[in-house]
């Protein structure tokens, strides 16, 4: 008795170790499928789809934010067209902390390339650019774009990206 009841605890404890740990959430995700849902994901705890979109020029892949506590992290799955869209995640990354609202133009935000950044002067790259543009209309790496990512579709990675090869123009407001 005394050894199930040890044995619960440290299963117990794991579980709080692997949850205070972004890089294990990653690591958790991958593989993961789920259906379109507003609610928490199912066996993910606090785990919390934001939003995402399709990859430039693929019907397969996709992308999501998603929120675990005070984390959030950039997924890459595939999905399947059905009633309610089903996503299989292929590799996920925690991302560093930024305002999902954005809020003041000293917060850092996260901008989809392709609507108002480009890599190499090109618009057709899909990417999640962090920024933070304070004063400025326009940032470069020397500016105010901090971190970059893009994806590897035929390996299904989540690759970094060099931001001195990118700028990203304010977006207007809604």
């Amino acid at each position: 008795m005394r050894r199930f009841a040890m044995g619960i605890v440290l299963s117990c404890l794991s579980a709080i170790a692997v949850a205070a740990d972004p890089a294990a959430i990653a690591r958790k995700l991958i593989g993961y499928e789920y259906t379109a849902t507003r609610d928490p994901l199912p066996g993910l705890g606090d785990c919390v789809d934001e939003g995402g979109g399709s990859i430039l020029n693929s019907d397969e892949f996709g992308f999501a934010i998603i929120r675990c506590g005070k984390n959030r992290l950039l997924a890459l799955s595939t999905s399947k067209a059905s009633r309610l869209p089903h996503y299989r995640i292929l590799d996920a990354i925690v991302l560093p902390k930024f305002d999902r609202h954005y809020t003041s133009d000293n917060d850092k935000q996260l901008l989809p390339g392709g609507t108002t950044c480009e890599l190499d002067g090109s618009l057709e790259t899909d990417m999640q650019v962090l920024v933070r543009f304070g004063k400025r209309e326009r940032v470069t790496s020397k500016n105010g774009v901090l971190a970059a990512w893009g994806y590897d579709l035929e390996k299904g990675k989540i690759i970094p990206l060099d931001i001195s090869r990118i700028t990203c123009e304010k977006p207007t407001p809604p």
